[in-house]
């Protein structure tokens, strides 16, 4: 289900959003923020890191949000904590 939401989205955000997925710096350890689709708090602060700004963002980008919707709000929170950390967190 992930892959085919994103496909729906266009070739160029599945390539990114598989690059996130296959990067072997994101923790098996971190926290699901939305489970429809599968996306860890990880890939949450990456995305973030290349200028993800807000949950509707997030949505193109990752998928979050796009199947219950119940995790936006978190989701959000998230986005709002991990812009407003320092420039080392956001190394790519």
């Amino acid at each position: 289900m992930y892959g085919l939401a994103l496909r729906r989205n266009g070739d160029e955000k599945v390539k990114k959003v598989v690059a996130i997925k296959n990067d072997s710096r994101l923790s098996s350890r971190s926290m699901y923020v939305c489970l429809c689709q599968a996306v860890r708090d990880a890939e949450v602060r990456q995305a973030v890191a290349s200028g993800v700004e807000d949950v509707e963002q997030l949505a193109e980008e990752l998928g979050v949000g796009t199947g219950c919707g119940s995790c936006r709000e978190f989701a959000q929170t998230l986005i709002d904590e991990y812009a407003s950390q320092p420039a080392l967190y956001h190394a790519a």
